[in-house]
């Protein structure tokens, strides 16, 4: 079934599977309703510092699930803190094209609730959608309509997304200048646990190592996400171990740096074509020697 045919129904409407209006005339008349998508940016972090809400800024993109079905008439982007539907804040109102990004801040979520960001606190960002025929429906009602559940089982759905505030660390490049550091995990086992290797600066959202490849060595690079402290390498070509088999190394979901510790975590999918491809992934561990 195409896409613009699919829609969210009314709560407490049934979908009778065979039966026509017709054949029954206590079936109720379906209401076709546009689906609003709530996405963080790519580089968008979920998490507020607690210790420093300044350095929270998050990117946050308004756009409809049905990207060929009827638009709403405008969307209205609203908070709540800790699940309190009584107590809303507004984000945007009336959107009208879309996709449409909004930046949202620590301090403004601290404004908006008058008070400060604690940890586990939970921002809960959602729609309050307006179709064309001039019918509301609310994110979190008390009273109103409101969107039924099956809309959070569509495939990639996301009709809200939740911000926390949290005692992370945040990432602090000169921690990752040049110095020593020692192995606490390889399973690709080129070296063994407490190995001490070399860390080298870039520039501050990047840092390398070599792997202890014996043939044309090239450097492995970690690109850091700031805002999300993700760590990513990109497809590397970084030698061979004698054979003429070269290997190549790309990180996976999961790859990250740990600022409170000064360490980083990289899942690396290990590859060559002498090898049939890809072999596995990986994971390998390097913790500062402070």
């Amino acid at each position: 079934m195409k896409s613009s045919l699919i829609y969210s129904f009314l709560l407490g409407l049934l979908v009778i599977s065979g039966c026509r209006k017709e054949d029954n005339p206590k079936v109720p008349d379906f209401t076709r309703v546009p689906v609003p998508q709530i996405t963080l940016a790519e580089g968008s972090g979920n998490k507020i510092p607690i210790s420093d809400p300044s350095t929270y800024t998050g990117t946050i993109v308004v756009d409809n699930y049905f990207k060929h079905g009827e638009a709403p008439k405008q969307i209205d982007v609203v908070v709540i803190k800790n699940g309190d539907v009584l107590n809303q804040k507004v984000l945007q109102s009336a959107i009208t094209s879309f996709p449409t990004n909004i930046t949202v801040t620590g301090p403004q979520f601290e404004e908006l609730f008058g008070e400060p960001i604690a940890d586990g606190d939970e921002f809960t960002i959602g729609a309050d959608l307006t179709t064309q025929d001039g019918k509301k429906y609310v994110a979190f009602s008390t009273e109103g309509i409101t969107y039924a559940p099956g809309i959070f089982n569509m495939p990639g759905s996301s009709p809200e997304l939740t911000i926390l505030g949290a005692d992370i660390c945040l990432y602090n490049a000169d921690d990752y200048t040049e110095g020593a550091y020692e192995v606490v995990l390889d399973e690709w086992n080129d070296y063994a646990p407490g190995t001490t290797i070399t860390v080298t600066k870039i520039d501050d959202t990047h840092f390398s190592f070599m792997y202890a490849a014996s043939v044309n060595p090239s450097p492995i690079i970690i690109e850091v996400d700031p805002n999300t402290n993700a760590a990513t390498v990109a497809p590397v070509a970084y030698g061979d171990y004698g054979d003429g088999a070269v290997w190549t190394a790309t990180s996976v979901t999961g790859s990250e740096v740990d600022p409170c510790d000064v360490s980083f975590h990289l899942i690396l999918d290990q590859s060559s074509p002498d090898y049939g491809g890809s072999v596995g992934e990986y994971a390998i561990t390097f913790k500062k020697k402070l």
